[in-house]
């Protein structure tokens, strides 16, 4: 499965809105009294991590062959790890779920309402230049292109996968143009960690299929930070 990253902005954050940020999710500690909180909350200077946790629960009913009904609590939890930094993009959540609405509107909620987070739109040829700078060997193996124009009002997009590099073939599918890539895929070595495979989408989500996690994603955030549109 691997490690998904995504990568939110907001309003300039200090570190001092750290520090009182740290203060705040330590005061709402998770316990089985409410259905939310914050565990293993760090300050890290220039970043904050934490782990917002949602408690659900549910009842189920079983009906056994004499009509008797049995109810069961059902109780699931809902772990996201993120980290706040003083630079851009300030938001970086782990193997985020479908929905993050709840995390974002409790951590407003901490800034007094006042943060709003956004999408992240990043360069992905800018974001394979960066990564050029940080690997030994890097290789695009697959590519998404959009708005690729087929006449003045008909647009396609393409999808392009190969076993190796597939740079030199990308402007030929978009007849000579300047390629606009909406999701890449690339595979390469790192000299701290080794091999790895990544997928990366222009709205800012990293998704490492292959490669040690930690390592890739202070590779990465470098990245997205110096290909941000």
């Amino acid at each position: 499965m691997g490690t998904r990253v995504r990568y939110l902005t907001a309003d300039p954050i200090s570190r001092r809105d750290l520090a009182d940020l740290t203060e705040e999710l330590c005061r709402k500690e998770y316990s089985d009294e409410v259905a939310w909180g914050y565990v293993d909350v760090r300050n890290e200077r220039d970043s904050l991590v934490a782990t917002f946790v949602e408690r659900f629960e549910t009842e189920e009913q079983v009906i056994h062959p004499f009509g008797e009904v049995t109810t069961y609590k059902r109780i699931q939890f809902n772990p996201v790890r993120f980290r706040i930094r003083v630079g851009i993009p300030q938001l970086e959540v782990y193997d985020c779920p479908r929905s993050a609405t709840a995390l974002l509107t409790e951590l407003s909620n901490c800034f007094g309402a006042r943060l709003v987070f956004s999408t992240v739109r990043i360069d992905l040829g800018a974001l394979i230049q960066a990564l050029k700078q940080q690997t030994t060997s890097l290789s695009l193996l697959a590519a998404t292109l959009g708005d690729v124009s087929l006449s003045t009002d008909v647009f396609a997009r393409i999808a392009v996968n190969g076993s190796a590099e597939i740079t030199p073939y990308l402007k030929k599918v978009s007849f000579g143009r300047e390629p606009v890539l909406e999701r890449v895929l690339v595979k390469g070595t790192v000299s701290s960690s080794g091999g790895f495979k990544v997928e990366a989408t222009s709205d800012a989500r990293i998704h490492i299929q292959v490669g040690h996690s930690d390592s890739l994603v202070k590779v990465f955030r470098g990245a997205v930070v110096e290909s941000i549109s």
